[in-house]
C-alpha cells in the first residue's frame, strides 16, 4: 500500500479527520464496486482501473465532504450527497480505462456511473430499474446516461438529479393513494 501512503501524504487533514483505516476501506469499497462492474460487463479483457486515479478520485471525495461537513456545522451528510460527490469524482478522475483502442468503451467511466446511479435508485424497491419494462423509465436512463457523457454537471446538479427522481417516486405514490 505504498501507493496509498504517498497520496495520503497530499491528503494529511483527510487522515487526520477520518483515520487512515476509514480512507483504505473506502478506496478498497470502490476498487470491489469497480472490479464487479467490470466482470459483470464483461469487460475483464478490455477495461482495467486505474489505482492511483480511483485513489485520487476518493481522496477528492472525502475532501469536498469534509468541506460541507465544516461549513454546515454537520456531523453526517446524507446518502444522495455522498453518491452525488462519488459520482462527480469518479467522472471527473475516469478511474476506468480502456486496454485497447475500442470506441465502444470510450464512455466506460460514464456507464460506471450510470450504473451506481441505478443501483442506488432501485435500491429502496428490492428491484433493479433495469428490470422494469417502461418506455418512459427507458427514455430517462438513456437521458441520464446522454447527460453523463455530454452535458456539463458537478456534484450539485447530480444531488438534484437524485431528489428529482426519488421525489418523483413519492409523487407517484401519492397519487396512488
Amino acid at each position: 500500500m505504498s501507493s496509498i501512503e504517498s497520496v495520503f501524504v497530499e491528503y494529511t487533514d483527510l487522515i487526520e479527520k477520518y483515520g487512515k483505516d476509514e480512507l483504505v476501506g473506502r478506496y478498497e469499497t470502490l476498487l470491489n464496486i469497480a472490479d464487479d462492474f467490470i466482470q459483470k460487463m464483461g469487460y475483464k479483457d478490455d477495461v482495467y482501473i486505474n489505482e492511483t486515479i480511483l485513489l485520487y478520485a476518493m481522496c477528492d471525495y472525502f475532501s469536498d465532504i469534509l468541506r460541507l461537513k465544516i461549513f454546515h456545522k454537520i456531523s453526517r451528510t446524507n446518502e444522495v450527497k455522498i453518491l452525488s460527490y462519488e459520482i462527480y469524482w469518479l467522472l471527473k478522475r475516469k478511474p476506468l480505462q480502456s486496454k485497447k483502442n475500442n470506441k465502444e468503451l470510450v464512455h466506460i467511466n460514464e456507464q460506471f456511473a450510470l450504473s451506481r446511479i441505478i443501483h442506488y435508485l432501485s435500491n429502496d424497491e428490492n428491484k433493479s430499474l433495469l428490470t422494469l419494462n417502461s418506455e418512459k423509465l427507458e427514455f430517462f436512463i438513456n437521458t441520464l446516461f446522454y447527460y453523463l457523457k455530454f452535458r456539463p454537471f458537478d456534484a450539485q446538479s447530480i444531488e438534484m438529479l437524485l431528489l428529482s427522481f426519488n421525489a418523483g417516486k413519492i409523487f407517484a405514490e401519492e397519487l396512488k393513494s
